[in-house]
C-alpha cells in the first residue's frame, strides 16, 4: 500500500497532514543530494540502509515538527459551552 492509496482511510481517522514547508531553504539546495518533499521530511538511505540523514534532512523534520507543537484551540478538553455547574 502506497502512502496516497491509504491517506484517505488515515484522514477518516483523525490523522492530520503537516508537510515539509517550502519555507524550509535545505530542501531546495543543490551542494548535495537530500531529501525531503512537501509531504514531509525525508532521508534518501540507500538500498541497504548505509546512508544516514544529513544535518540538513533533520533540520527539515525540525522544521516540520514546530508548527504542531501547539494544540491548536479548537481541541480543548472541555468546550466552554458544555460546563457544567458554572
Amino acid at each position: 500500500m502506497t502512502l496516497f492509496s491509504i491517506i484517505a482511510n488515515l484522514m477518516h481517522f483523525g490523522m492530520i497532514i503537516v508537510g515539509l514547508p517550502y519555507s524550509h531553504v535545505g530542501m531546495m539546495t543543490l551542494d548535495e543530494v537530500v531529501g525531503g518533499a512537501p509531504y514531509g521530511a525525508t532521508t534518501i538511505a540507500g538500498a541497504k540502509g548505509q546512508r544516514q540523514p544529513t544535518r540538513i534532512e533533520l533540520d527539515g523534520a525540525r522544521h516540520q515538527g514546530e508548527p504542531s507543537l501547539g494544540r491548536p484551540p479548537s481541541y480543548s478538553p472541555e468546550p466552554k459551552a458544555c460546563r457544567r455547574g458554572a
